[in-house]
């Protein structure tokens, strides 16, 4: 019986374990965003929601996902031709400069 009982609390102990383990796993997808590289954050999350379908944390981290494609879908160059209009001499340079003003 007392076999019983340590093989229950060491096998209670590595569940414990393996849960904190999980997460403290999960994927921080901001340092990806920050960079643009959508498309890995996207496929890093998804290969970890296989894994745990049910995690809040990812499940939300996709959907900000989508809705800052969906709000945001201008790429540099779009944004430099829709500003050309009203400033015929706009540079890369420039849109950096105002982007780092924010």
């Amino acid at each position: 019986m007392k076999f019983l009982n340590g093989v229950f609390f060491i096998g209670l102990a590595l569940l414990v374990l393996a849960c904190q383990n999980k997460n403290s796993e999960v994927f921080n997808y901001q340092n990806y965003l920050s960079k643009g590289k959508f498309k890995e954050a996207e496929s890093r999350l998804n290969e970890q929601l296989a894994d745990d379908p049910q995690n809040d944390k990812l499940l939300v981290q996709l959907e900000t996902i989508r809705r800052l494609r969906k709000e945001f879908p201008y790429t540099q160059a779009d944004v430099k031709e829709q500003l050309h209009e009203y400033f015929p001499d706009i540079t890369d340079e420039d849109l950096k400069q105002w982007e780092n003003a924010r």
